[in-house]
């Protein structure tokens, strides 16, 4: 039934666009693989550069597809080799499987949680009425990443450890905010060990009860592999660029982004605030308006 779900997804979003698609005298399934589909094409194709290139302009030329995590593009040419489909087609299909798969681990997660049926079904659904839910059937890494994460925390709740930290490191592979899966993963297993530690106590750890919580060391032992596959790859680009923080250099110089530490979110909303302030006030001072009354009531 979770697939069921998911399948029934997809033809939905699928019909949408290509509702929303009809006048634009595009391919449908050209949509589904624009921008970083492509160039995740391409790097399943043709392989990673070697080396970046900087213009005299201080822009990089070259080598702005090391911002890509490896997994999903290492995926996608085995398929496409042995299904005889093409790069585009093995990259969409990729993500319908994955997709698949993540409607299966939510659908097991809240079903074991709610002891519910209908709770993990009703979950499934949620995956399919997100905003940005079309992503999760375009030629991108975000549905294999987010069925690796799932599949990691449900491997957790059934006291499996390695292979969770396993698949938080193939999660980190696919998407470089792998940290936030081993992030959950940390924060479950200490709450594992002091459910097990005062079994009696009532609250939000009570439900966890495992019958083999990690020990402490263990638990960093876990982290450290979980965190592999993000740090793994950024070493790569390291090496490859010649530079530490190479794929951070990557991100800011060849795609304008870096970590600020939300200052440029809290910038964004001081400023919409400081808008919708004004607006507010002079909606205010013209409802005060006499003439604003006189014209409305003159109507």
């Amino acid at each position: 039934m979770p697939v069921l779900i998911r399948i029934v997804e997809c033809l939905l979003q699928l019909g949408f666009v290509a509702l929303l698609n009809r006048r634009s005298g595009h391919d449908v399934w050209g949509r589904f693989s624009i921008w970083d589909g492509q160039l995740y094409a391409q790097i399943a194709h043709h392989g990673y550069p070697t080396s970046i290139h900087i213009d005299a302009a201080g822009q990089l030329t070259s080598g702005n597809n090391l911002a890509f995590s490896p997994l999903f593009p290492a995926l996608i040419w085995p398929l496409s080799t042995i299904t005889r489909l093409d790069i585009t087609a093995a990259a969409i299909a990729i993500s319908w499987i994955s997709g698949c798969a993540l409607s299966v681990c939510v659908y097991l997660l809240a079903r074991d949680a709610a002891q519910s049926r209908q709770a993990g079904y009703l979950a499934c659904a949620l995956i399919g009425v997100l905003p940005m839910a079309v992503v999760l059937q375009m030629g991108y890494a975000e549905a294999l990443f987010a069925a690796l994460s799932a599949a990691a925390m449900l491997a957790a709740t059934r006291n499996r450890w390695w292979l969770a930290a396993t698949l938080a490191a193939l999660a980190g592979a696919a998407r470089p905010i792998g940290y936030v899966v081993v992030a959950g993963l940390a924060v479950y297993g200490l709450l594992a060990i002091r459910s097990a530690a005062v079994p009696e106590e009532d609250g939000p750890a009570a439900h966890l009860n495992p019958r083999r919580p990690p020990g402490l060391l263990t638990l960093a032992a876990l982290c450290a592999v979980g965190l592999s596959g993000t740090l793994g790859y950024w070493i790569v680009v390291a090496i490859m660029t010649g530079r530490p923080t190479g794929w951070f250099y990557v991100e800011r110089v060849g795609w304008g982004t870096h970590f600020d530490g939300g200052r440029k979110r809290l910038a964004i909303r001081l400023v919409h605030r400081h808008a919708a302030d004004r607006t507010s006030r002079a909606t205010h001072r013209i409802r005060r308006d006499p003439a604003y009354r006189v014209g409305r009531h003159g109507r």
